[in-house]
């Protein structure tokens, strides 16, 4: 792998004691996707087939395009073990590669030529159930699952879609799993839906959220802290500094959604709950800074981030253009 630098520098902080560091790594991919497997262990991937880690916290962050694969999109990423790591290309050829030595090499474990599958998202569980979802496939949305940590890949029948629904790869987190029996995803551009289904892949509509019906327009980030505790954001990514309703919060598990009381300043990709109650929101727009129960946008900085993940201990860690990555420290 590539090794770069520490290049960072401070924003303005909204609260008290934390503090976003960026490490701006210069390098041509837009980063898409993250995964925070321990509090210093970050994992990112991104376009032009690059993926890239940190084992000390953001200190030093190793590069690598994947051999044969410099073309790829990859807007999803996810460390399943100490050796095991997936990752997603979203398409031509829509697949799952898996690398069983710590990301030094990869294979390809799915792969489908056809230019109509799109890959959206992928989470695993502490069982090693993995799930992804992609656009819909004859008006279903594409389902593909693993019980065996990601080795071998089964296509599932999908709850039936409303006409021109499908969804959002811009930071790989439009899939999660609630726990370890039950998952849910979001679409948008034909509708801003949340849908919930269970280990045997039978799915339901929890909800209908009040987005805008375009093709730019849904849910482009969701993250549940339990089984009860959404947020998701989204908007109009062709009007990224416009602030409109796009960020929603559920205490039931999806059933019901209420608007943020003080929105973001424009469209948002990406939105985590950390350990301590802390909401923090990205996008090409800026960062914003939120508490859960008050549910209030503050803007804590303009750097354009794509994608986000909280640690264990309560820091997020972000991705974005050119090879950027950040940290947004929480005081403790």
């Amino acid at each position: 792998m590539m090794l770069y630098g520490l290049l960072y520098l401070l924003s303005l902080i909204a609260a008290e004691g934390e503090s976003l560091q960026v490490w701006n790594n210069d390098l041509p991919t837009s980063l898409r996707g993250i995964h925070v497997y321990t509090n210093d262990e970050v994992w990112v991937s991104g376009s032009a087939g690059y993926i890239g880690s940190t084992v000390n916290g953001g200190g030093d962050w190793a590069f690598q395009q994947i051999p044969g694969w410099e073309s790829a999109e990859f807007r999803d990423i996810e460390k399943i073990n100490d050796s095991t790591v997936l990752v997603m290309s979203s398409t031509l050829p829509a697949a799952i590669l898996i690398s069983e030595d710590n990301g030094l090499t990869f294979r390809t474990v799915y792969s489908s030529p056809d230019s109509t599958y799109f890959l959206d998202g992928m989470d695993c569980n502490s069982n090693g159930d993995c799930i992804l979802y992609g656009d819909p496939i004859e008006g279903y949305m594409l389902l593909l699952a693993s019980s065996e940590s990601g080795h071998f890949w089964k296509q599932e029948r999908s709850i039936q879609l409303p006409e021109g629904t499908a969804a959002f790869a811009a930071s790989g987190s439009g899939i999660q799993w609630l726990d370890d029996s039950t998952y849910a995803w979001a679409t948008g551009i034909g509708g801003a839906l949340i849908i919930g289904c269970d280990l045997s892949h039978a799915c339901e509509q929890r909800a209908a959220l009040p987005y805008a019906v375009s093709a730019a327009s849904g849910i482009y980030g969701m993250h549940f802290k339990n089984n009860k505790m959404g947020v998701v954001t989204g908007g109009d990514y062709t009007l990224e500094l416009e602030t409109t309703p796009n960020t929603y919060y559920a205490i039931d598990g999806g059933y019901q959604w209420q608007p943020f009381s003080v929105m973001p300043a424009g469209y948002r990709s990406s939105i985590g709950i950390g350990e301590n109650g802390v909401i923090l929101i990205c996008g090409p727009g800026g960062i914003d800074r939120a508490q859960w129960g008050a549910f209030a946008c503050v803007a804590v900085s303009e750097e354009a981030f794509h994608t986000l993940a909280p640690a264990p201990n309560g820091d997020f860690y972000l991705a974005g253009p050119n090879g950027k990555t950040g940290k947004y420290t929480i005081s403790r």
